[in-house]
């Protein structure tokens, strides 16, 4: 799909660890996706670590593992968003 979110553990039933470009030593990162994933009703508990650049999401079995994937770009890419609104620094 992308190099942005790479799984990287996925043979637990609803629990999967992704590597996220930009995440290690990246706290605005790791707030935005411990911010917005646990938004979605069937994301039960995101865990982003600076340290090694990976996403711990916990979801329903209802969601497959490529949609995950898709929400986690989704977040990274409203940040984006969100940075470009707030304009040049």
């Amino acid at each position: 799909m992308t190099d942005l979110v790479i799984p990287v553990h996925t043979t637990v039933k609803g629990r999967a660890r992704f590597k996220i470009a930009g995440l290690r030593n990246g706290p605005t990162l790791k707030r935005i996706l411990e911010f917005y994933l646990p938004q979605h009703a069937d994301l039960i508990r995101c865990s982003a670590s600076t340290a090694t650049g990976n996403l711990l999401v916990t979801f329903s079995e209802n969601l497959s593992l490529g949609t995950v994937q898709t929400l986690i770009i989704q977040a990274i890419d409203r940040r984006a968003v969100d940075l470009d609104a707030e304009g040049p620094s």
